[in-house]
């Protein structure tokens, strides 16, 4: 039966092959949600014309399919600069009210 007391807070975090471990399946799981939302936007016809003429794409590199999406979000934002203004300020505005959200439940406590 293992021991029931607690390690020492600092023994838990500093153990590199808990960290390495941790670190590859953020990577694993960053990867599979790219690879996963940018077949869904295939499968719904939601990715641009333009998605991937630049260059050859891999379907299958989560990588380069992030930087094509960004590139694409890159060039929509300088073709349409008010829209992307107005964007930036409705996700500042929505993460002031979710932080408020966050503090009045925090304070009800």
């Amino acid at each position: 039966m293992p021991d029931p007391t607690p390690a020492p807070a600092g023994e838990l975090t500093s153990s590199p092959a808990i960290l390495e471990r941790l670190a590859a399946t953020a990577g694993r799981l960053c990867r599979s949600l790219i690879l996963r939302t940018h077949a869904l936007a295939e499968r719904l016809d939601l990715a641009p014309a333009e998605f991937g003429k630049g260059r050859a794409l891999r379907m299958d590199d989560a990588e380069a399919l992030l930087g094509e999406w960004l590139r694409q979000l890159r060039r929509w934002a300088a073709f349409n600069p008010e829209e992307a203004f107005a964007w930036k300020i409705g996700g500042a505005l929505l993460g002031v009210v979710l932080a408020g959200l966050v503090v009045a439940v925090a304070l009800i406590d």
